[in-house]
């Protein structure tokens, strides 16, 4: 299994391979180990953060004023 993260669009697709897809046809759910269930959320934790960092460097570089600094004319 690979988790491939769009990082223009922000989407991102899990590939299986041809025995990994066996195995899920096969058993009809998936079936994850002590290991691989920590290695599948490790995955997910990193392209979430990746996409939050991409996301705050977003807004700080972005010129950003405060509402309630507005001055009256």
């Amino acid at each position: 299994m690979n988790i491939i993260h769009d990082q223009e669009k922000g989407g991102g697709e899990i590939k299986f391979s041809w025995r990994e897809v066996w195995i899920i046809l096969r058993h009809r759910k998936l079936i994850l180990s002590p290991e691989g269930i920590q290695g599948f959320g490790n995955s997910l934790l990193r392209m979430i953060m990746n996409w939050n960092l991409e996301d705050i460097k977003k807004v700080e570089e972005k010129d950003v004023t405060d509402p309630s600094l507005k001055r009256d004319k």
